[in-house]
């Protein structure tokens, strides 16, 4: 009898998704993706409450769409949500669709994948429609990690073959197997926005380890009994045949660079002048944009814009004069160098008021903070603080009112606000709504801070 094949194809994904020096803020999303920004601040989807023990849905008006009849459920994301049902005294997750209808049912997870929309079932992939991705019975999809997927591993049980999924559901890569047991390995790692490959490591059974392009499915190592990780940014990490240190940098699908030991590769994170650094007997650069190595770094690699997430997302910089702060993007003038300090919007909210024409910026003046805009050179808006909270998923900010000591909600895109009566009072914000927990209820409120639903405490969020 032959012997069971498991596997888990380890991928360690070098993504084209963060820089460095956000990686404690939310990414900023520039170009084609400011229409993604722009469509999650728009979003109108459905709201998840309880009433009576059972979940249902809202809308941002408050009207019931669906009726509370899941023991579980998530906020819809564009036309579908995941709830939990109960079937023969058994608990499922499920698909649902906005009349509720239940679309297909797992004993295991859900996911969503964030880049192509989707959806990881227990072991099976469905599309943006729910309709499924590689459905034969034999082919199982996996996923690793500790994040939401990009790529997949699949084993094929009855081809006896596994390899790479990408997030739509193509197979760009394929392994023939034998009769071998496969383990488990696991990893994913991030990636500068400028580096535009994604590289996978695979690992058969923690004896043989290769290196693929996870798009093309061009093996860059072939298969050898040393590990091979991923340290990010097209650095990896392996062992030469005795068994010593090595790093590879990766461009184009060849390796560019080999730092043996004694030598080093790192990374820059500088979005407009971006390189990786080689260090050993000699120092030497590639260069992201013009895509060249060279012994030292050109005059121009020195930047001129400062050292903040707003800053260096704008390539602008902070300026001190004699009456004052403003700022400079170059060597022009853009907010008045007249004021007393500059607080930042989070970036994702910054690039979703500018794409609906709202540049805005935060200066102080005599303890107080103002809502100005760049583009049309005005204050549109002054508040009683310093200071505000902002969001990276909502219009609404907040603040506490220096004069009234009260915590104040304020919707940055209409000039609406609130005041709330207990400053103690922390809100959870969504795109489109919401809402305040108290002791006994949850208290739903749409932008316009009109208030829409009570319902009971939620314990699946």
């Amino acid at each position: 009898m032959k012997k069971n094949i498991k596997i888990i194809i380890g991928i360690s994904l070098v993504l084209v998704l963060i820089i460095a020096s956000y990686i404690l803020f939310i990414k900023p999303r520039k170009d084609n993706n400011t229409k993604n920004i722009k469509d999650s601040f728009e979003s109108n989807s459905l709201i998840a409450v309880k009433k009576n023990g059972l979940y249902g849905y809202i809308n941002d008006s408050g009207k019931v769409v669906i009726e509370p009849t899941y023991i579980g459920a998530k906020d819809f994301s564009e036309d579908y949500a995941i709830v939990e049902i109960q079937t023969d005294g058994k608990k499922k997750n499920a698909i649902i669709d906005k009349t509720g209808k239940v679309l297909v049912t797992t004993d295991d997870k859900i996911i969503k994948n964030t880049i192509s929309g989707y959806w990881l079932v227990g072991k099976k992939l469905y599309d943006d429609k729910i309709k499924p991705v590689l459905g034969d019975e034999f082919v199982e999809i996996n996923y690793f990690g500790m994040s939401t997927p990009t790529y997949y591993s699949y084993i094929d049980k009855k081809n006896k073959q596994a390899g790479i999924v990408n997030p739509y559901g193509k197979i760009t890569y394929t392994h023939n197997l034998d009769d071998n047991v496969y383990t488990v390995f696991v990893g994913v790692k991030s990636n500068y926005d400028y580096i535009k490959e994604n590289y996978c490591t695979v690992s058969l059974g923690a004896k043989e380890y290769a290196l693929v392009n996870c798009d093309t499915g061009k093996t860059i190592i072939d298969y050898t009994d040393k590990i091979i990780s991923a340290s990010g940014n097209n650095i990896f990490i392996t062992y030469n045949e005795n068994d010593a240190l090595v790093k590879y940098y990766i461009q184009n699908d060849k390796i560019v660079y080999t730092a043996n030991e004694g030598e080093d590769i790192s990374a820059k994170n500088d979005r407009e002048f971006g390189y990786i650094k080689f260090s050993g007997d000699t120092t030497s650069y590639y260069l992201y944009n013009e895509k060249k190595m060279v012994s030292e770094l050109p005059l121009q690699q020195e930047v001129d814009y400062g050292s903040s997430p707003w800053e260096i997302y704008t390539k602008t910089k902070l300026t001190y004069c004699e009456n004052g702060v403003g700022i400079k993007k170059g060597d022009k003038e853009i907010l008045p160098c007249i004021w007393d300090g500059v607080d930042y919007l989070d970036i994702n909210l910054y690039t979703y008021l500018k794409s609906i024409g709202k540049n805005y910026i935060l200066p102080i003046k005599d303890g107080k903070l103002n809502i100005y805009d760049l583009d049309n050179k005005k204050v549109v808006d002054t508040l009683n603080t310093k200071r505000i909270d902002t969001n990276a998923n909502s219009v609404i900010v907040s603040y506490i009112d220096s004069l009234t000591s009260q915590k104040v909600l304020y919707n940055i895109k209409t000039g609406k606000s609130m005041k709330l009566n207990n400053s103690s009072i922390y809100p959870t914000f969504m795109p489109n709504y919401f809402y305040i927990i108290d002791d006994k209820s949850v208290i739903y409120y749409n932008n316009d801070f009109k208030k829409i639903y009570t319902g009971e405490l939620l314990s699946r969020r």
